[in-house]
């Protein structure tokens, strides 16, 4: 859209609607454009032959152009867009100009830098018409900021929870209903020792076959109540005597849609053989394997806590200082300070334990 850099053609003579081209000064289009402005989203043409661009009211509300008589010009309106929007949005143009496909539909996202400093996202969506004597781009403009706020934030808690799954103490296994593994962790890779070429296949048959081979053929329990495959069911609670000697405590819950449709099963996994020691263990043993144990589960935490700190730091770094999301990052700091206090007072105990100190 930058003509000087991308296109030889002289900048677009200035125009705003009422200055409407053919296709809006058609009596039977005109409800159509009443009705975008009406939505809040606008309308734009540029002829390419005439070399003139104009477009509708919603537009210059949605680049929050001063009010004024028509002759706001192309430039104004671009130099609200940032450079690499720019030279995105102006290299799709060119090649559209190039090949010259009448019909053919683009669709971009730009940004637009506001008077006050914030940022808001636009849509633009249009096609190309070319006939004899006539080449245009037509095309709607519209406010996406807060479709794109809504995706920002669902990226934010997804980034989130793969962090929380990736550091998590616990093997974690997800299968849909139709027996495919949709997610699993480096946690239950480790406690399991699956090979990497069953997981590559997603096939979850395997991945239980292997499971099952791994668990002592006298331990009933793996077969209790609870079977490895994705089955519909109740939750479920068990411990898994392992063939190399370690005691795994497995939870199982089906995952429903609000409907209560099935969609799968998800597996949680976890390590408890030390526990388990310290049951068993004669008294004058017990600190160590506590201090051991406590020391564990802080590092665990803290494993937890890493990313999503790393990760919440990045987010705030790419908000601007009004932004609404901002208070809730700020609480989510907070929290993981907290936390981290708390890790260090489990150390401390964890020290204290393995030392024998009362």
């Amino acid at each position: 859209m930058n003509s000087s850099s991308h296109d030889s053609r002289p900048a677009p003579k200035p125009g705003r609607f009422p200055r409407t081209p053919p296709v809006f000064r058609e009596a039977s289009l005109q409800p159509v454009y009443l009705a975008l402005d009406a939505a809040g989203i606008g309308a734009w043409e540029w002829n390419v032959d005439e070399n003139v661009i104009t477009w509708s009211r919603s537009v210059q509300e949605i680049f929050e152009l001063p009010a004024g008589p028509a002759g706001q010009s192309w430039t104004e309106l671009f130099n609200r867009i940032p450079k690499e929007d720019i030279d995105k949005a102006s290299a799709m143009l060119v090649r559209l100009l190039v090949e010259q496909t009448s019909g053919e539909r683009f669709e971009i996202q730009v940004r637009i830098e506001r008077p006050d400093g914030g940022t808001r996202w636009i849509e633009i969506a249009g096609s190309f018409v070319g006939c004899p004597g006539s080449l245009r781009l037509l095309g709607t403009l519209r406010d996406i900021t807060g479709r794109q706020r809504t995706d920002d934030e669902a990226r934010f808690y997804r980034a989130l929870l793969e962090c929380e799954h990736e550091a998590s103490r616990d093997g974690i296994l997800v299968v849909s209903s139709d027996q495919r593994i949709l997610h699993y962790n480096r946690r239950f890779v480790e406690i399991w020792g699956v090979p990497a070429s069953i997981l590559a296949s997603r096939d979850e048959s395997e991945v239980s076959k292997w499971l099952r081979q791994a668990v002592a053929s006298s331990d009933a329990s793996a077969d209790q109540g609870q079977p490895f495959r994705a089955e519909p069911g109740p939750s479920g609670h068990c411990e898994l005597h392992l063939r190399d000697g370690r005691v795994v405590e497995r939870y199982s819950a089906p995952v429903a849609a609000p409907d209560r449709k099935y969609l799968g099963r998800v597996w949680y996994y976890r390590d408890i053989t030390e526990q388990q020691k310290l049951k068993t263990a004669p008294q004058a043993e017990r600190p160590d394997i506590l201090g051991g144990f406590a020391s564990g589960i802080a590092h665990d935490l803290n494993n937890i806590l890493t990313p999503i700190v790393l990760h919440t730091q990045l987010i705030g770094e790419t908000l601007s200082t009004t932004h609404e999301a901002r208070p809730s990052l700020q609480e989510v700091m907070k929290n993981c300070e907290k936390a981290t206090t708390l890790i260090r007072q489990i150390l401390a105990l964890s020290d204290r334990q393995g030392t024998g100190a009362e």
